[in-house]
C-alpha cells in the first residue's frame, strides 16, 4: 500500500523501490529492505509536500491528512497481523508486542 499511495502521489520516490511479488518469494531480509526503502520514500514525499505547501497528488485534503492516513492504514494492518498470530498460538510478552508499534 505505501508503494501505491507513493505512485500515486508522485512517481520520483518509488523509481528505485524493489516490486515485492510472490514470485520473488520472501524473507525478513527482504521485507526489512522493502520497509525501510519505502518509509524513505514516505518521507521525501512529505518533505517535498511541506515545501509545496502541503499539496499531495492524489490526496485532495492535503499533507496532514494523508500522513494520518499512513498512519491509521499501518495500524490497522499491524493488527491483523498480531490477530494472525494469537490465532496461530504464538505467545508474546509486552515488551514484544509494543516493538511492533
Amino acid at each position: 500500500m505505501r508503494r501505491y499511495k507513493l505512485e500515486k502521489a508522485d512517481k520520483t520516490p518509488t523509481a528505485g523501490l524493489f516490486p515485492m511479488e510472490r514470485k520473488h518469494g520472501h524473507d525478513r531480509a527482504m521485507l526489512e529492505n522493502s520497509f525501510r526503502e519505502t518509509g524513505e520514500a514516505v518521507e521525501e514525499l512529505i518533505r517535498r509536500s511541506a515545501a509545496d505547501g502541503g499539496r499531495v497528488k492524489g490526496f485532495k485534503r492535503g499533507l496532514l491528512p494523508f500522513i494520518g492516513f499512513l498512519i491509521a492504514y499501518e495500524a490497522h494492518h499491524r493488527g491483523h497481523a498480531m490477530h494472525a498470530l494469537k490465532q496461530a498460538k504464538v505467545k508474546f510478552d509486552s515488551r514484544q508486542r509494543m516493538a511492533l508499534w
